[in-house]
This record gives C-alpha cells, structure tokens and sequence, in this order.
C-alpha cells in the first residue's frame, strides 16, 4: 500500500475508534453484503418481470390462512 494511502486509512480508522484491520473487514463485509443484495433484487425483478402478479396485504392473509 502506498504511504499516502496507508496514512489516510489509519487517520480514518483512529477517527472511528478501531483498528486498519477492522477497517478492512468491516468495508469487505459492507461491499459483499451490497453484493448479494444486488444479486438478490436482480434475481426478483427477473422473476417479477415473468409473473408480475401482485396481492395485497389481505390477499396475503386470506391464503395463508386458508
């Protein structure tokens, strides 16, 4: 890692009270979680887009209650 890099992420990360390391695994955590979130709306919509059947909340109700 470049010096000037290496110095901004320890004045960030001493900024917010932990550690470059927990820095590093909070951000790899943030990005992957953004990840799968991406994944999982794209997913929907695909299916969304083939069945865009909708119910209302009552709906909902009524069919699991049946």
């Amino acid at each position: 890692m470049e010096s000037d890099d290496e110095k901004f992420l320890r004045a960030y990360a001493a900024l917010k009270g932990i550690s470059l390391s927990e820095l590093f695994r909070s951000a790899a955590l943030e990005k992957a979680e953004d990840e799968l979130d991406r994944k999982t709306y794209d997913e929907a919509m695909a299916e969304f887009k083939q069945d865009p059947t909708t119910y209302s909340p009552e709906e909902v109700k009524r069919m699991l209650m049946r």
